[in-house]
């Protein structure tokens, strides 16, 4: 077992120990009960080898540069399959895997903080959730066991969605990413997660330089056109304080997120005239900078919007026009894999410009 069951015993009755900050139904729900914070300290040499691994590499990385391509080790559809994977494959949580900086870990080296669940109440009861399928199904577990594992999957987010062609699509599922585990947040992340298109397999890309040994950051927050206050709410479920340029100096806060969140990015007044319209162009890429930084999937998606919303604007200065070409075909190249939908539903883009190009020759004729 994961843990030393003795430590949670009274030393005079052999009773199981009770923990002050824990709810008394939630400390009945447990037997035995959730440790305290200073419990779990003096356990950490007996539960859990911890896993120094830096994620970085010693070579320089340029924009769109892959830095490693991964298969989940384990596909779950309903989350406590890890857990019963650890229980009925012998070498599921031993079997050693290599991460891109040359180190090989497996399950049991990783560190896992049991009080995670504690943090969030929604966790707590997703747990009595799933006490209960557990007992229903006649499995035999151990509370704290299962909390272990409940816990390697929320903290640090070792999941990546899976989705059935481009990245706005449904997700089919989740898949345990071991490699992802060990990424750091950062709202200026300097590399993205990129769906291949081909199976479960996802691509890590750098999106902007990264310079040797430089540390390798990815956006664990979905939605990093929200503003502060939103990504902040966000970070708090995985207990994540980000410590970014832009959180700290509040670089975006003259974004106006809501434009971005609704899509609404160019309203029917911002037409009537040329100098307001490339005025509201400038800025609407202004605030993409802002927000995604040089590259990103996210911005790909922004600017293969933009062209299409106003590549029949008369006000639309062609030499603009063109760069806009330009950009939107570099990010292609740097935020999409090579044959994979998502580059083909971004180059349908081109066809419809080229068609709109085709009935514009034919009206001046």
């Amino acid at each position: 077992l994961i843990l030393n069951y003795n430590a949670f015993k009274c030393d005079n009755c052999g009773h199981n120990k009770t923990f002050p900050g824990i709810p008394d139904s939630f400390n009945s729900l447990i037997q035995p009960s959730f440790p305290t914070q200073d419990i779990v300290s003096q356990l950490n040499p007996i539960i859990q080898s911890v896993v120094k691994m830096s994620p970085k590499l010693s070579k320089p990385l340029s924009p769109g540069d892959v830095i490693t391509q991964d298969i989940p080790i384990i596909h779950i559809l309903l989350w406590f399959r890890l857990y019963l994977s650890v229980q009925n494959i012998p070498t599921f949580a031993t079997e050693k895997h290599r991460l891109f900086d040359g180190s090989d870990v497996s399950l049991n080296d990783i560190k896992v903080d049991i009080i995670y669940v504690k943090a969030i109440n929604e966790r707590m009861l997703e747990f009595q959730a799933l006490r209960e399928v557990l007992e229903e199904l006649g499995l035999p577990f151990e509370p704290l066991e299962v909390i272990h594992w409940m816990s390697f999957l929320y903290s640090c987010e070792p999941f990546t969605y899976i989705r059935c062609g481009h990245p706005m699509s449904e997700s089919i599922g989740i898949g345990v990413y071991l490699q992802h585990r060990y990424l750091k947040h950062s709202c200026q992340p300097n590399s993205a997660l990129i769906y291949s298109g081909r199976g479960q397999s996802f691509e890590l890309r750098a999106m902007r330089p990264i310079a040797a040994n430089q540390e390798i950051t990815i956006s664990r927050v979905q939605h990093l056109e929200g503003d502060r206050t939103y990504r902040q709410n966000v970070l708090k479920q995985w207990l994540l304080v980000c410590e970014c340029d832009k959180c700290v100096h509040h670089l975006d806060r003259r974004v106006d997120n809501q434009r971005f969140l609704n899509e609404d990015l160019f309203p029917v007044h911002v037409f009537r005239f040329e100098a307001q319209f490339m005025d509201h162009l400038r800025k609407v890429l202004s605030d993409l900078d802002v927000i995604f930084g040089d590259y990103h999937p996210t911005k790909t998606w922004y600017l293969n919007t933009i062209v299409l919303r106003v590549h029949n604007c008369p006000q639309l200065d062609k030499c603009v026009f063109n760069e806009l070409i330009a950009n939107l075909m570099k990010a292609i190249d740097i935020t999409c894999p090579t044959d994979g939908p998502i580059r083909a539903y971004f180059m349908h883009t081109f066809d419809v410009l080229q068609l709109s190009a085709n009935v514009k020759c034919l009206e001046n004729e």
